[in-house]
C-alpha cells in the first residue's frame, strides 16, 4: 500500500530563456518531489521519494530525500532542457 505524504510541483526560470511572441512560459523547467510510505509485508515500511525520472527508497526518510536531492535528475534538468532548446532552434547545425 502506498500513502503519499507529500507533493511538490517545482518550476525554474531557465537563464537561456529567449522569449518568442506572446509564449513566456514554453522554456521553464519543470519538475516534481514526492515523498510518500510504503507498507508492505517484506520491509514492513520505506520512505519513497520520487523526482523526475528515479525514485529512492530507504527506511529512512531522510537519506531517500537526500539521495534525491543529490540525484542528477533534479541537477541535469537544467542541462536536458538546453539541449532541447537548442535542437528545436538549430543552432546545432552551425556549429
Amino acid at each position: 500500500m502506498k500513502i503519499k505524504l507529500y507533493r511538490k510541483d517545482f518550476t525554474c526560470n531557465s537563464a537561456w530563456k529567449v522569449y518568442q511572441g506572446d509564449d513566456q512560459s514554453t522554456h521553464d523547467i519543470h519538475g516534481f518531489l514526492e515523498v510518500s510510505l510504503i507498507l508492505n509485508w517484506t520491509w514492513i515500511f520505506c520512505f519513497s521519494v520520487e523526482v523526475n525520472n528515479k525514485s529512492f527508497n530507504y527506511r529512512n526518510p531522510f537519506k531517500a530525500y537526500c539521495k534525491a536531492l543529490e540525484s542528477e535528475s533534479i541537477g541535469m534538468c537544467k542541462y536536458q532542457q538546453l539541449k532541447e532548446r537548442v535542437r528545436d532552434l538549430g543552432y546545432w547545425n552551425k556549429l
